[in-house]
């Protein structure tokens, strides 16, 4: 599928280069939805028509059906892993006390939508191992809600950070907050440059997004990530 767009040019050494699909980076868009959708649509009605289709799933399940863990990281005195039982869709995120102590359940991704449309995409550990900062997808989409998990406590803080995409949290050592970058407000910028002029941000544990200090930009740098 197509929808008629009016194309984007850009000159590189005075070469013309056309781009007749940069309307698709507006993401909230609802004509980029709609040709989202008609794409995933396309692309069913394709594989349904396939006869073996069936048969190679199968397979592909019988081999992917195996318990499997990640490689441990240490924070701290704690050590951090996650495992799947084979036929999950997501892997569920660990925390064991120290080499002998039992595992405990800290995050199933699974459990956070009825229909599977929520995915765990990134996790950030604080040095000690007490805190965990997390992006979370909805949908498929490439913009990520950062949440901040108490982990002693099992319990969310209260804040949620927006606009960001999954570039690295660097945790304070004293656990007070993290730095991070995000990208502007969409009624800060146009439509097609929601995805550009990203900047690198300080958050303090406990307060609004709309108070994160602003520590790094280049306005000049238009793609900078």
């Amino acid at each position: 599928m197509h929808m008629q767009k009016e194309p984007a040019v850009d000159y590189y050494h005075g070469t013309a280069v056309i781009d007749p699909y940069r309307w698709l980076e507006n993401l909230s868009a609802e004509e980029t939805r709609a040709w989202i959708r008609a794409q995933s649509q396309a692309t069913q009605v394709y594989f349904g028509q396939i006869p073996f289709t069936h048969a190679i799933r199968t397979a592909l399940q019988a081999n992917w059906d195996y318990p499997r863990s990640s490689v441990p990281k240490k924070r701290g005195t704690r050590f951090f892993f996650s495992r799947n039982d084979g036929l999950q869709q997501q892997s569920v995120l660990y925390m064991q006390r120290g080499l002998l102590a039992s595992p405990e359940l800290l995050l199933d991704p699974n459990t956070l939508s009825t229909d599977g449309t929520v995915a765990l995409r990134e996790t950030f550990l604080s040095m000690d191992g007490t805190l965990l900062a997390y992006g979370l997808s909805r949908k498929g989409s490439d913009w990520l809600e950062l949440r901040i998990r108490q982990l002693d406590a099992n319990q969310d803080l209260p804040e949620t950070l927006h606009r960001w995409r999954g570039s690295t949290v660097a945790w304070q050592p004293d656990n007070t907050g993290f730095y991070y970058s995000r990208y502007p407000d969409p009624e800060t910028v146009a439509a097609e440059d929601q995805t550009y002029f990203n900047r690198v941000y300080w958050h303090r544990l406990g307060t609004s997004q709309t108070d994160d200090q602003l520590v790094f930009e280049q306005p000049e740098a238009k793609e900078c990530r």
